[in-house]
């Protein structure tokens, strides 16, 4: 008699389940994979991501350099111009000014030597058609040319020594008037994307908040020097009428002390004051002079004519500005002490004022 060989079969129910779950496991799982298109739409979700962050990245650059910079907004212009390039994809660019009469370049990035040579020339110049800065100041709006070389009306020696065949230029504006331009050049003919565009704009914004700061910064500080100078003058005037209360037999000290506080506030190294007794004048008190200098003219009488400052100031009976005292053709002390006096003081600039009794 035979005998069954044990098994331990399972039950049948248990084998076809186990089957099941092994039919299940070796099938592909369809839902974690995605098609062709969709692996293009996620690349592509991710370049705009990306480009997102690094445009926001740079605006927040020149919003820092904006703050750094409240004195100078050519540190702006250059980040702008260089960001530009970077994140448009160009060869080169630039920002234009614009005064309300001329267009002037103020930064360059990647531009050649020989092309900013030939832009030096050009420029400053008034906005024209013959360039793409021109034309979005002029319009008040975008100016693109998709093919430079094609374009008959633009300027053909930029376009040879640059070798670039695509220019876009977004105007800048403060209270709707143009201020100037941002400007970038390619190698490729065609238009550029829209978020170039965008991305100008917000450029351009960003360049004309500098250029206020710096206004609104060059402003402030003028006015603090106003103000400092007349608070010096009002302490010089105050100073000197105490001397005068204090000196009233003492003509020398308040005469010293008057031209000692007029080259202070003037920012003069050195000062005289002459007294004129209707004939000549002489030198009766000094500030700051080298040895041998007051006495040169107190030694050698001033008469009235037009070769000296002071004589000068004694003709017209006021004022008088003397830039240049060697580029003056006017100005030419007779040879001798006189002579000899300008060459010891070593002085080029001279203002006199004459003194008149009211």
């Amino acid at each position: 008699m035979r005998r069954r060989r044990a098994t331990s079969r399972k039950p049948a129910k248990a084998q076809q389940t186990i089957k099941a779950k092994r039919g299940t496991a070796s099938k592909p799982a369809r839902h974690g994979r995605l098609s062709r298109s969709e692996d293009a739409e996620v690349i592509q979700l991710a370049r705009e991501l990306a480009e997102a962050r690094e445009q926001q990245a740079a605006t927040s650059e020149i919003l820092r350099v904006i703050r750094s910079s409240p004195n100078s907004a050519q540190p702006v212009f250059d980040t702008i111009a260089a960001n530009a390039v970077r994140l448009c994809g160009a060869r080169m660019g630039a920002v234009h000014l614009f005064d309300g009469k001329l267009v002037d370049i103020v930064a360059f990035h990647n531009f050649p030597p020989e092309v900013v040579e030939v832009l030096r020339r050009m420029y400053p110049r008034p906005p024209q058609i013959d360039q793409a800065s021109g034309r979005a100041i002029l319009s008040r709006a975008v100016a693109q040319i998709e093919d430079m070389p094609a374009d008959p009306k633009y300027t053909s020696e930029v376009t040879v020594a640059g070798r670039w065949r695509s220019i876009l230029a977004v105007p800048m504006f403060r209270d709707d008037d143009p201020i100037g331009a941002i400007v970038i050049t390619r190698s490729e003919v065609g238009r550029f994307a829209e978020g170039h565009i965008d991305l100008l704009r917000t450029f351009a914004d960003q360049a004309a908040i500098a250029i206020d700061n710096v206004r609104l910064f060059e402003a402030e500080q003028r006015r603090t020097r106003e103000l400092t100078e007349s608070l010096q003058q009002q302490t010089a005037t105050a100073d000197v009428l105490k001397v005068i209360s204090r000196s009233t037999f003492d003509l020398q000290t308040v005469l010293d002390t008057l031209v000692e506080s007029a080259a202070r506030l003037c920012g003069a190294p050195h000062g005289l004051i002459f007294r004129y007794d209707g004939t000549s004048a002489r030198a009766v008190a000094a500030y700051n002079n080298v040895p041998g200098f007051k006495e040169l003219w107190a030694d050698n009488p001033i008469l009235p004519n037009r070769v000296t400052a002071t004589g000068r100031a004694l003709v017209e009976r006021g004022v008088v500005h003397i830039p240049d005292v060697l580029a003056d053709p006017e100005y030419n002390p007779p040879e001798g002490a006189l002579k000899r006096a300008q060459q010891l003081g070593n002085y080029r600039t001279t203002l006199g004022a004459c003194l008149r009794n009211t």
